[in-house]
């Protein structure tokens, strides 16, 4: 079966599933999922928060702050994680930004599970 390469470090060739230094058997794989991790909205509070404050105290640097918190509420993304259950243990083998690229790792992994097609 042909090479399948995601992505640098990522790929699936000779029935294994090599992630960067890590190897991983196909047929040891008993499930594959895809979690989507959101960001804590926390770290933006208490910017917005200390951004409130300083407006009571120096109005210029509390619209600053304020203007930085909503940026940086709108510019947090989710990280998306590939998990694999061997041998009944479920664990996390990838973190990445693309949900994608690990939704077409899963579906290449499935495929070569069940054998070639035809």
């Amino acid at each position: 079966m042909e090479k399948f390469v995601a992505e640098e470090g990522i790929e699936i060739s000779g029935g294994r599933l090599k992630i960067f230094t890590k190897e991983y058997p196909l047929n040891k794989i008993e499930g594959i999922f895809i979690a989507k991790h959101t960001p804590s909205i926390a770290g933006p509070l208490i910017f917005l928060a200390m951004g409130l404050l300083l407006l009571t105290i120096i109005w210029w640097a509390g619209l600053i702050a304020i203007a930085l918190a909503i940026i940086w509420h709108l510019s947090r993304k989710s990280i998306y994680g590939l998990e694999l259950v061997i041998s009944g243990q479920r664990s996390n083998v990838l973190y990445h930004k693309n949900g994608e690229m690990l939704e077409k790792l899963r579906a290449e992994i499935s495929s070569r599970q069940k054998g070639p097609k035809g």
